[in-house]
């Protein structure tokens, strides 16, 4: 048999199969706490990053789309995302702004400024991070209460105002929840965030935000008949986002 040759010692800084160099990474596991359901019976789920360390001599590999939002992550932690959200939204309820979690961000691979930006102000614009729960207005009742597919049951509820009978039926399916029977348990602090979050992932919001358009990012979230004023109240909050990110969140 063969013997296993073994790596050679003038080889550090030859890229691994991660994108590391050779023995500069790490492994570290973030717990994501999830409810039992269906679709996650054992409530937590662990995921597992490498991470790039500089080698001895100082050089690394060029990072790959995970190492550069784990670099995001380093300066936002529960307490960043908090100054995150406050460049937009300074009055923004406590108890919203942290059902943020930066792990379940890093799960959907949310893990560019672009994209962070883009998320997060869509949620921003969709409640303020006021309330997660619809209060119907003359003409919101109006427009929909007569609408079998939203009306009063299906109104928009949670960070990313979830509507319409479908798209509850396909993010509780996606998640292993009812919503259609329990349309409620969309602003319930246990799914509030991973139905944003999965909404986005149906939207293909992290494709769209690669491309920079923005505009189309609201009305995959919005509607596409979002009204011209929630295009820019969107687009002038990625903004003010992107530019935080991009000088390093200070």
């Amino acid at each position: 048999m063969a013997k296993k040759s073994e790596p050679s010692a003038n080889n550090k800084n030859e890229p691994t199969s991660n994108g590391c160099p050779a023995g500069s990474h790490h492994v570290r596991e973030h717990p994501m706490h999830i409810p039992p359901s269906k679709k996650h019976p054992e409530g937590i789920v662990v995921i597992r990053h490498a991470h790039c360390r500089k080698s001895v001599n100082g050089s690394a590999a060029s990072p790959n789309k995970d190492e550069q939002f784990n670099d995001v992550l380093h300066i936002l932690d529960a307490d960043g995302i908090k100054k995150l959200i406050h460049q937009v939204n300074p009055k923004g309820s406590p108890k919203l702004i942290a059902l943020v979690d930066p792990t379940m961000l890093e799960k959907y691979a949310i893990n560019t400024p672009a994209r962070l930006a883009a998320f997060i102000a869509q949620i921003s614009s969709e409640t303020d991070f006021h309330s997660s729960k619809e209060t119907p207005t003359k003409e919101y009742v109006e427009k929909y209460d007569n609408n079998p597919r939203i009306g009063n049951i299906y109104r928009g509820r949670g960070l990313i105002q979830l509507t319409n009978k479908n798209n509850y039926r396909v993010i509780g399916n996606s998640i292993g929840i009812d919503l259609v029977n329990n349309p409620e348990l969309a602003v319930d602090d246990r799914y509030n965030f991973l139905i944003a979050l999965e909404f986005w992932k149906m939207q293909k919001g992290n494709k769209i935000a690669d491309t920079g358009d923005i505009d189309e990012v609201t009305r995959k979230i919005n509607g596409k008949n979002a009204t011209q004023e929630r295009l820019d109240k969107s687009r002038f909050r990625y903004e003010i986002l992107k530019k935080y990110l991009d000088e390093g969140a200070k």
